[in-house]
């Protein structure tokens, strides 16, 4: 993990934002998060461009979201390394880096800081930016010795910006190969690299099998591998077994224990030989025509890789970049590829009026049983809750259905609105709320009536966190849902329904017991049926409407998910 943190101010969507890196880092976020900024800053100061200190335009610059506002005056973007391994900065052709390197930390490995900055350009100009090598607070070194270890740096740590399924323009299927200008005989290597770039381009914007491109491709992709033995190890290899925290902390792996090159078919459109042609390919693009220097450690930066590709395609390409020695930062917005991300390199990002918050999970905020029951409970199984803004927890599967149609009649959408319904009955509240506070996630419980409601709402109060209980917390005075709605206008519907399964109970006494026909309707409907059917009441006309208990609850939701945006 040689590249440890980002700090970026005033750049492109981003007015601030301090952002920590894992080997793998996933990002997610809003459209107006900042994900896209975050990786162009990266591609800007390591990207593959010209040695050297690039130059901004005015547009770069970030504007704030207040009417009328001007760009800032200023913009900068704070690179933060970490030693590799101890002694990594001395090994030869990359002393220039031990020189200027800080002191070594416990581990014995030393730090590297640099900062790219600008000032504001006048319209229709450029902003030349500046280099500087920064002391262990932060400060500009006197004097600056900046450009050999600034160049060493982009050289050793190169930005490799890979857009699997989207090759860049200029090749279309009907492309013919000599048109591919190829490099000189001799140069083997990169005539294999050619070959590979061009099936790459082909195949991905043909919808015509090319089982002759993918064949020679594949003979190509071979002969790449045996020639970088070293690089392309990974993929001879099967990945070695998974201990508990290992399962815990990545729930779902996409595709096989078992390597990726060895017995490979030499023809034929098989999803993993075009992963691996997707995978190789969109990495050529990314360098470019110079090759990496020895010793390099690149940074592979992927943005949305399953825009373009089917999830199963997404599954194989990302088995196979996954398997690459490399730092890699990854937008998505699937939950499946988010649960093969260890859950401490989430990376929740969040738009504040001061700026962009990265929120992620601490490495001791939850137990390893209740990291378990996340990895099951939501990971595999609702791993879209982690897009949400805020969190309604509720018993069952009944009060996911009900509340999403209430909030509908009270004039709210909660898809739109980032209101998730996620079931804490089997999980627990605990963790669920423990993991919503990490991630900045909003949230609030619905709790029954009954002892086991009872239990539900202390352990609520026990994480409130100093918000006001009404924030976090409804507690229903009746048993459960059912009982709520009986007594807020929609007991014929319950009467309706237990009479189409016998004569109603106490008929004949006169008197009703609500408990014998909520109880007598469910033998007739199961709870969410009984539930949609109060729904399908509650929008007719002479209709009670929401309850207010239930009202007052989806109300709360939506502000806690507005204020969360704000």
């Amino acid at each position: 993990m040689p590249l440890e943190h980002v700090r970026i101010e005033g750049f492109r969507g981003v007015r601030s934002l301090a952002l920590p890196l894992d080997a793998t880092t996933a990002l997610i976020g809003e459209n107006n998060a900042g994900k896209t900024s975050v990786l162009d800053a990266l591609s800007l100061g390591f990207g593959a461009a010209p040695l050297g200190a690039p130059h901004l335009r005015r547009e770069d610059f970030h504007v704030p979201p207040e009417p009328g506002a001007s760009p800032v005056a200023a913009a900068a973007i704070t690179f933060s390394f970490r030693e590799p391994d101890r002694g990594a900065f001395d090994e030869e052709g990359w002393a220039a880096l031990g020189k200027t390197a800080s002191t070594a930390d416990a581990a014995g490995l030393r730090k590297l800081s640099v900062r790219l900055s600008a000032s504001l350009p006048a319209p229709g100009e450029m902003s030349e930016a500046r280099w500087e090598l920064l002391d262990a607070w932060g400060n500009p070194r006197t004097p600056t010795p900046t450009g050999e270890a600034v160049e060493l740096l982009r050289r050793r740590f190169p930005v490799l910006r890979l857009r699997p399924g989207q090759p860049s323009a200029g090749l279309t299927p009907f492309t013919r190969a000599t048109d591919v200008r190829p490099a000189p005989p001799e140069d083997t290597v990169r005539n294999l690299e050619r070959l590979v770039g061009t099936a790459y381009r082909k195949i991905a914007t043909t919808w015509r099998p090319l089982p002759a491109e993918l064949e020679s491709a594949m003979t190509a992709v071979r002969e790449l591998a045996r020639r970088y033995e070293e690089g392309f190890s990974a993929l001879h290899a099967a990945p070695p077994g998974r201990t508990f925290e290992s399962i815990a902390e990545t729930p779902v792996r996409l595709g096989a224990r078992s390597p990726l090159l060895p017995g490979l078919p030499g023809a034929g459109m098989g999803v993993q030989n075009v992963a691996l042609l997707a995978a190789l390919g969109s990495f050529l693009e990314a360098r470019g025509d110079s090759p990496l220097p020895a010793g390099a450690e690149p940074v592979v930066v992927i943005e949305d890789p399953e825009s373009r590709l089917h999830p199963i395609l997404l599954a194989s390409v990302w088995r196979v970049i996954d398997r690459i020695p490399a730092q890699k930062v990854v937008t998505t917005n699937s939950g499946d590829l988010l649960a093969t991300v260890p859950l401490h390199s989430l990376r929740r990002l969040v738009r504040k009026a001061s700026g962009v918050e990265a929120w992620r999970v601490g490495e001791k905020a939850l137990t390893p049983d209740e990291a378990r029951r996340i990895a099951f409970h939501v990971r595999m199984n609702r791993a879209s809750a982690f897009f949400a803004r805020c969190w309604v927890l509720v018993e069952g599967e009944t009060e996911s259905w009900i509340l999403p149609e209430l909030a509908r009649l009270l004039g709210y959408d909660f898809p739109a609105e980032g209101i998730r319904c996620v079931e804490f009955a089997q999980c627990g509240v605990a963790p669920l709320v423990k993991l919503a506070r990490e991630l900045g996630i909003e949230w609030h419980l619905l709790a029954d009536g009954d002892p086991a409601g009872h239990s539900y709402a202390e352990a609520a109060r026990r994480l409130l966190d100093a918000r006001p209980e009404a924030d976090r917390l409804t507690a229903l005075r009746a048993p459960d849902l059912e009982h709520c709605l009986f007594a807020c206008g929609y007991a014929p519907v319950f009467r309706k329904a237990a009479a189409e399964a016998g004569p109603l109970p106490d008929a004949r006494k006169g008197r009703e017991r609500p408990r014998r026909v909520i109880e007598q309707a469910l033998h007739r409907y199961p709870k969410p049926r009984m539930a949609l059917e109060v729904v399908e009441a509650a929008a007719g006309p002479g209709s009670p409407g929401v309850p207010r208990i239930l009202a007052s609850l989806v109300e709360t939701a939506v502000r806690l998910a507005r204020g969360s945006s704000s």
